[in-house]
């Protein structure tokens, strides 16, 4: 943060609005406790819009960053992190790598994995028609004009929360970001 301060050459001002509100009004919500519980669970009722990552390859979740209380914008992935010695011998899967894929195949693979999911459409599309007259002294009315706007393309999955290849317990959500 200081670095930032510095590069921007951002002055100290007599402000009244204090950093937690600034982060607030940004979307910021307070870190619940989800030490001790199950990732699979945690999962299931996460909306976070920032995604989450999961490290230690067990089923229960030791600690978290941020820290339970802690504000955190939207944008920032939460980073589980769990027991390995709560591995289940026959429930862990590996979150297979649907990223680039069309997202009705890559919610198929994720189904055959035994993975809940979600997604997320980061955009909203919407069809310009531009020039829909043709350029001649006398246009062609509108009635007899026959065109059809060009199909969109299927969405494809650009981000994936686990990561591909993460252990998880059978249960826990994949959350995919398509446009």
């Amino acid at each position: 943060m200081i670095q930032l301060i510095e590069l921007r050459g951002i002055q100290p001002g007599d402000s009244d609005m204090d950093l937690s509100d600034w982060l607030i009004g940004m979307g910021a919500e307070t870190m619940p406790d989800f030490s001790g519980q199950r990732l699979a669970d945690v999962s299931l009722e996460l909306t976070h819009p920032g995604g989450f990552h999961v490290t230690g390859g067990g089923s229960i979740i030791t600690h978290h960053f941020p820290e339970p209380g802690a504000l955190m914008p939207d944008t920032n992935p939460i980073i589980f992190f769990t027991d390995p010695n709560t591995y289940l011998e026959d429930r862990m899967f590996l979150v297979p790598n649907v990223t680039g894929l069309p997202l009705e195949q890559a919610r198929f693979v994720v189904n055959q994995a035994y993975l809940p999911y979600r997604y997320i459409i980061s955009d909203q599309r919407t069809i310009t028609e531009t020039n829909a007259f043709p350029h001649t002294a006398q246009p062609t009315p509108v009635s007899e004009l026959e065109f059809a706007p060009p199909p969109l393309p299927p969405r494809t999955v650009y981000r994936q929360f686990p990561e591909a290849d993460t252990l998880v317990e059978r249960g826990t959500r994949v959350v995919l970001r398509a446009r």
